[in-house]
């Protein structure tokens, strides 16, 4: 595999953990447990938002050549 489809990979795992932590933190019923679990899907976002820019460049680096 080439490295763009190793990073589209790894983008779609992170949408999908971000996914995950939406859900598990809307039935959550302790406020302290739920500010825990927006800081941690708060993480997974900015995750998937560095992980699209890193895409965007390696696929404007490749598409130069």
């Amino acid at each position: 595999m080439k490295k763009i489809q190793w990073l589209i990979a790894a983008l779609f795992i992170g949408m999908g953990l971000t996914c995950m932590t939406v859900s598990a933190v809307s039935f959550q019923t302790n406020p302290l447990i739920q500010i825990s679990g927006i800081i941690k899907m708060a993480a997974c976002i900015l995750f998937i938002v560095f992980l699209s820019a890193v895409i965007v460049r390696v696929y404007k680096a490749c598409k130069k050549r």
